[in-house]
């Protein structure tokens, strides 16, 4: 990490402050500027790695360079321990971008290392509002629009009756 980065290490969620000074600078259509947060953010490892791996790779997608947003994804595939929420993310970018078998598998990836507790949500009475539930649907939406059959996973998600 560099000296301009230096001051940070006193603070524990210094990774959300380089994620969203690299939203402000993108906003304001500094991307070099956002490129180098989102460089630090990866740097500091953790689960805000994953959010700044997607967030450089949206970014790269709008700058025209599909090839570093791939290896961003690639990247953040690699990477261990897998969180669950930076996989979300990218689903919902390959999603957006109507990538929606690459989705299907970002949300899949989601799923399968979600932790014990957050799938025993499912069980509770409340499963349609879980965040388990949310990654199931997002996976089932992708795959039924690419005419994909059941599965097991398909068949957990729930929907929300009550609206």
């Amino acid at each position: 990490m560099t000296e301009e980065f230096a001051w940070l290490f006193r603070y524990d969620d210094r990774g959300d402050i380089l994620l969203e000074a690299a939203h402000a600078k993108r906003r304001a259509g500094e991307s070099s500027a956002a490129i180098g947060y989102l460089d630090a953010a990866i740097a500091l490892g953790g689960e805000d790695r994953g959010f700044a791996r997607v967030a450089l790779a949206d970014l790269m997608f709008d700058l025209g360079r599909p090839l570093e947003a791939e290896i961003q994804f690639d990247l953040l595939r690699d990477e261990l321990p897998i969180y669950p929420a930076p996989c979300e993310l990218a689903a919902e970018l390959h999603a957006e971008r109507g990538e929606l078998r690459s989705a299907a598998e970002w949300y899949s990836l989601a799923i399968a290392n979600l932790l014990p507790h957050e799938m025993a949500e499912l069980d509770h009475a409340d499963a349609h509002l879980s965040y388990a539930n949310s990654l199931l649907m997002g996976r089932h939406r992708c795959r039924r629009a690419l005419g994909l059959a059941h599965d097991d996973w398909d068949n957990c998600a729930l929907l929300d009756l009550t609206r």
